[in-house]
């Protein structure tokens, strides 16, 4: 064990809203079987944090804390693991303070992890940097999808974590939905099932139903969550639900019902003081407005988000709230402020390396370049929008910047080239099942292929 610890709580270190998740993550822990073996994987943002946690663990789950050898534990971590074989108390393994030059290499060892923990029945929480988490994500995904319980969280003086949002095929979102509701029907066919462990695997089967377009389930799973988090006293959860509850209300144009659930989130949002939430509450509001033609009040919400999240210095929140207001000064035609709010949009998206935002704002500019005849300008945003789209494997997004490549050439006159990347769009659309976009693409082919005379079908091959 350690020798000293700094003596301080996770209240006095994590925002209000991470209490909850925090909470609900140590009942979790609390609940599991510690003859059964199971891996818990929490990132966090500083030392101060991760030796906060560290302490709680020690102190309320009786955890035995892995000593560091030359700092470096995941060089070592099959003789220190091998040790605590037929062991039944969690084991601590700390790598958030490893500061190493290739951790490409530190998460290619992690995948050592499953294999040891399965074979000698471990308990194993390892807390990461949230730097080194993302290297882990997408290096070692094995180690990953073996964890029962991953959290993130983030230390109340240190910068807010970005969250940096990856678009799933849908085959490997069908497959998340399906493993998350297995977890929550294991859960409810038990005699005593742990209130804790089943809201999390409500709002996680719910997550993912929305993912996937399955709004009926994702509707009544997030109602159960709800439910659990009031009956649990759990408002962060609450919250949580209430907006993705919102969410779906909007989704389905039943805006009276998306407001009354955005309006009871930002009541807890201002209550436990989560800027965040509250922003981002006000922000949904904000939108919401704006779907229902009333401009005014889109951009009354959506400035008192950027008050809310600039408060915060919450990059993320202001970019798109930015990006929001400058898509409706662009249908107001008030093409320079709106210019003006979606290059800042962009350049933060840029700033955090973002790169779905990025290439987000960067079409829009292209619309607003489109519109005022800048077509030179047009084609260069969108040609990069599609470069970014196409190195994120965004598939909606490369479609859509085919799509308005193809309305400058047509606006240009140029219908050949525009009849080319239109096709390309309408490839994009079909293979990824976006019926929508597919639809409306199919209706531009025809419109300009009934303008063009058969015997002018030479489609040229444009470079993009």
């Amino acid at each position: 064990m350690p020798t000293s610890h700094p003596k301080l709580t996770i209240d006095q270190l994590l925002f209000n809203k991470q209490k909850g998740r925090y909470q609900l993550f140590l009942d979790t822990v609390l609940h599991l079987d510690f003859s059964m073996p199971f891996l818990a994987t929490i990132s966090v943002d500083t030392e101060r944090l991760g030796d906060a946690i560290v302490a709680d663990l020690i102190k309320k789950i009786n955890s035995v804390y892995l000593e560091e050898q030359d700092g470096k534990p995941s060089e070592h971590l099959y003789q220190l693991l091998h040790q605590y074989k037929d062991f039944n108390r969690p084991i601590l393994l700390p790598l958030y303070r490893e500061k190493t030059d290739n951790p490409q290499l530190a998460a290619e060892q992690l995948l050592w992890h499953r294999d040891i923990i399965t074979r000698n029945t471990l308990c194993l929480i390892v807390l990461v940097d949230a730097s080194f988490y993302m290297t882990i994500l997408t290096k070692a995904y094995d180690f990953v999808s073996y964890s029962n319980v991953i959290e993130q969280f983030t230390d109340e003086q240190a910068a807010i974590e970005t969250d940096f949002k990856a678009t799933e095929s849908p085959s490997s979102g069908l497959e998340a939905f399906d493993e998350a509701e297995v977890l929550l029907l294991e859960e409810l066919d038990k005699k005593r099932p742990h209130k804790a462990v089943l809201l999390r695997r409500y709002f996680s089967a719910a997550e993912t139903a929305y993912q996937i377009s399955r709004l009926e389930k994702a509707r009544q799973y997030f109602e159960k969550a709800y439910q659990l988090a009031s009956s649990l006293q759990n408002e962060d959860y609450q919250s949580r639900s209430l907006v993705r509850l919102g969410a779906l209300h909007h989704r389905s144009q039943q805006y009276d019902k998306a407001l009354e659930n955005y309006q009871k989130a930002l009541e807890i949002d201002r209550r436990t003081g989560d800027l965040e939430g509250e922003g981002n509450t006000l922000g949904n509001i904000g939108l919401l407005f704006y779907h229902q033609k009333n401009s005014a009040k889109a951009k009354d919400y959506l400035e008192r988000a950027i008050k809310t999240h600039q408060a915060l210095n919450y990059k993320e929140g202001l970019a798109n709230h930015k990006g929001h207001i400058g898509l409706i000064y662009l249908e107001e035609k008030k093409f320079s402020e709106s210019l003006e709010y979606i290059r800042e949009a962009y350049q933060i998206h840029k700033e955090l390396g973002y790169m779905r935002g990025a290439a987000t704002q960067l079409g829009n500019m292209g619309l607003i370049y489109k519109e005022t005849k800048a077509y030179e300008k047009a084609l260069y945003c969108h040609k990069h929008a599609l470069e970014l789209d196409k190195a994120i494997g965004f598939a909606q997004g490369e479609g859509e910047d085919l799509f308005n490549l193809g309305e400058v050439y047509e606006q240009q006159g140029d219908l050949n080239k525009a009849l080319f990347y239109f096709i390309e769009a309408l490839s994009v659309f079909y293979k990824h099942q976006l019926e929508t976009h597919t639809q409306l693409t199919r209706e531009k082919i025809v419109a300009i292929v009934l303008t063009i005379e058969v015997n002018d079908l030479g489609i040229a091959q444009p470079r993009y």
